[in-house]
């Protein structure tokens, strides 16, 4: 078995997924609802321990679903939350290989950006589901953190969203 991963960013047109604070508050209710239903679809999602702590009890624990953190302070395995939340750590193949144990075949990652950037750069991302916010913020995290790597992708499908943002869902090639 091999984990699927759907990177589920939402970026503003100057290719940020939040302020230098963390804050995205941008992001559309309808749009926090679409991603809330592809986590429950995948049955987990994988976040930074930043992003976690950041959103606790207001993104993170998706109802319905496990969180895995990803986290080089906490024990490997440790789980709060009544067991919803596991933290991970290690490579990216080994945080996949845990996720697979516990018997998913496929994961949503939302963030932070080196979390993700750490996920690109291990090839580990297989589609994109991007929102794109019709708003600049001039700075702050960047979709793939410090990461350089270049993806190659191919668009399967544009919809728009209420508050004019664009959704594009793309295959990573």
């Amino acid at each position: 078995m091999s984990l699927r991963i759907l990177f589920y960013p939402a970026i503003t047109l100057d290719g940020f997924i939040a302020k230098p604070n963390g804050d995205s508050s941008w992001v559309t209710e309808e749009d926090e609802q679409l991603f809330a239903t592809e986590v429950q679809k995948a049955g987990c999602v994988i976040v930074g321990s930043k992003t976690f702590n950041q959103y606790e009890n207001i993104i993170y624990p998706v109802p319905e679903a496990t969180t895995f953190v990803c986290s080089s302070k906490a024990a490997n395995g440790k789980t709060t939350h009544d067991g919803t939340v596991i933290y991970v750590n290690g490579s990216v193949a080994a945080i996949c290989k845990e996720i697979e144990n516990a018997g998913f075949s496929s994961a949503v990652l939302s963030g932070g950006g080196e979390t993700n950037g750490r996920f690109a750069e291990a090839c580990a991302i297989n589609e994109m589901l991007v929102s794109i916010y019709p708003c600049t913020i001039g700075s702050g995290i960047r979709m793939l953190g410090n990461s350089n790597i270049e993806l190659k992708l191919t668009l399967t499908a544009t919809q728009e969203l209420n508050s004019n943002v664009i959704r594009n869902r793309y295959q990573v090639v």
